[in-house]
């Protein structure tokens, strides 16, 4: 039972999307698919609805991050086209990426661990405008090396996150 995510919630292709209309048609389908509603269904019927529940839960897990919709839209425009080195020849970001990673390193109060989470929010931001500007123009190759540095400032956010959590005493 595989569905374009999109069709799935009524919603149309794209980066930029209304995220209370895709909220709003998840939960009307779980609603849908609630068991109370198969108390006195077949046990296949039960097993059909847990499973598309299931797959309402993925999609919108895919769908309500920025990231994952990305590389999702891009997915459907080529399914084959998963290259994790996507950013390899781009020695500015790569040199970016360790300058970022020294940073983190060199973070030793509250307020530096914060300002570094600024930068990549708002690296991130970028990133999402780039992308979104380019996968509708048509520019798929651009699109999927934009999304991969996205995927670094996400991984990156989480490790900043998880010591500046450590650092302030909470858990890691």
């Amino acid at each position: 039972m595989h569905a374009n995510y999109f069709e799935l919630f009524g919603l149309q292709p794209s980066f930029s999307l209304d995220k209370s209309q895709l909220t709003q048609a998840y939960h009307d389908i779980q609603n849908q698919l609630h068991p109370d509603r198969y108390i006195t269904a077949s046990s296949q019927e039960h097993r059909l609805a847990e499973q598309k529940s299931a797959l309402v839960n993925e999609a919108y897990r895919v769908l309500s991050d920025d990231c994952s919709r990305a590389d999702y839209l891009l997915t459907l425009q080529d399914p084959a086209d998963k290259d994790p080195s996507a950013t390899a020849g781009d020695s500015d970001f790569l040199s970016a990426q360790m300058e970022l990673r020294q940073t983190l390193e060199e973070c030793s109060a509250s307020d530096e661990y914060t300002d570094l989470a600024a930068h990549v929010a708002e690296q991130l931001q970028q990133l999402a405008k780039d992308f979104n500007r380019l996968y509708e123009q048509g520019d798929y190759t651009q699109a999927r090396s934009t999304q991969t540095k996205m995927q670094f400032f996400v991984r990156f956010r989480q490790q900043v996150l998880a010591a500046m959590n450590a650092h302030d005493g909470g858990p890691p």
